[in-house]
């Protein structure tokens, strides 16, 4: 799945105990708002003073489908963790894991069983996390996906992977006949669990076009899950906060697809191997709200000013050189790998050589010692 494992996210719901999953999700704006899709049913869980372990307290507000202001008030508690993965497919060593807490509500809706919220940090500025997170495409267009590719957390745990190799079919929920509402799906690979509630389902093309309900796990039989389908969450309820149109095509762009974009991380313009005379450097590709700092650099080089980008680098005295930018994230500084050279070039000392014609005469050559390659 490459680049998506980088967008999907583990939740903690406010219980401490509960958990799902859960989406980074683009708009058409491309501004990086911290977007996240998970399940309506996430939300859904009663009122907390009540005891919803064995042998439960009847809530009527639990599951109704309808979301009171105490439910939205502990899913802005949520604890939202993104990175929790091995970090080779055949390893154990977990990545780099960064877990932000606090969320606002966005818009719902139980009859696709979607939910978005928006993370309260800008995320974007989070030093140790810099280029590490995806915001995920979609498709909204209703397509049927040929495919099917699952990305969750299971009870909690790392994050797995599942695959469905038949197309989907759109159902209500909980069938497996043609229905509206829902994808259906049978997987050949991996299981969907709880705690996977809220994970997304990407089609043929790795775009997110749902995210989980729930399903059935049988030993003996078909793996059925159902995800709601994001083209109809698009519309909801066809009212702002019940439907997704608002919040991931904010410019009104009335797009149907959307590619997904990795957080740009800040890149210098050129490399530079010998430096013989002042060069222009720069760097680029600034996610919004970065910016540039300053240049730290070795005592025999020269820059036209430390703080300027672009700046002129200027060769002093020969011998191994280095250069290295610091930018600011909005939250802190990051020094990006520094960049080392040889400046000045060594002198171009000549030496003879004597190279002889296929009949034995000799023919001189005066070459310069940097230009002799043997081959």
């Amino acid at each position: 799945m490459g680049d998506a494992i980088d967008g999907i996210v583990q939740i903690l719901l406010s219980t401490g105990y509960e958990w799902c999953s859960g989406s980074l999700i683009n708009n058409t704006a491309q501004d990086f708002k911290p977007y996240v899709l998970t399940a309506f049913h996430c939300i859904d869980i009663g009122n907390p003073s009540l005891d919803h372990n064995p042998p439960y307290s009847y809530d009527p507000d639990e599951n109704n489908g309808v979301l009171e202001a105490y439910e939205i008030d502990e899913a802005e508690e949520w604890l939202v963790r993104f990175g929790f993965k091995h970090a080779e497919c055949a390893g154990s060593t977990i990545g780099n894991i960064y877990t932000f807490d606090d969320t606002y509500y966005r818009a719902g809706w139980d009859s696709t069983d979607f939910v978005l919220v928006e993370l309260q940090d800008n995320i974007l500025r989070d030093v140790p996390s810099v280029g590490e997170k995806v915001w995920l495409g979609w498709d909204r267009s209703g397509n049927t996906p040929t495919k099917g590719y699952f990305l969750h957390h299971p009870k909690g745990d790392i994050m797995k992977y599942a695959y469905d190799s038949d197309s989907k079919i759109e159902t209500d929920r909980w069938s497996t006949v043609t229905g509206r509402n829902f994808w259906y799906s049978q997987l050949d690979i991996g299981l969907l669990e709880k705690g996977s509630s809220g994970s997304p389902i990407f089609d043929q093309n790795k775009r997110v076009v749902g995210q989980l309900l729930g399903g059935y796990i049988n030993c003996d039989g078909p793996k059925q899950y159902w995800h709601g389908c994001l083209h109809r969450s698009w519309i909801g309820g066809n009212i702002i906060g019940t439907r997704l149109s608002d919040w991931l095509d904010p410019i009104g762009s009335g797009a149907t697809t959307l590619n997904s974009v990795r957080q740009p991380i800040p890149e210098y313009s050129i490399g530079i191997d010998l430096l013989c005379s002042s060069t222009t450097l720069s760097v680029t590709n600034f996610a919004p709200g970065y910016y540039f700092d300053h240049w730290n650099k070795s005592s025999n080089v020269s820059l036209s000013s430390t703080t300027a980008n672009p700046v002129q680098v200027i060769p002093g005295i020969d011998g191994p050189g280095w250069i290295e930018a610091v930018y600011h994230t909005g939250w802190g500084t990051v020094t990006m790998e520094r960049m080392e050279f040889y400046v000045g070039g060594p002198a171009a000392s000549e030496i003879s050589l004597s190279l002889y014609t296929a009949d034995g005469s000799p023919v001189t050559y005066m070459c310069p010692i940097l230009i002799i390659i043997f081959m």
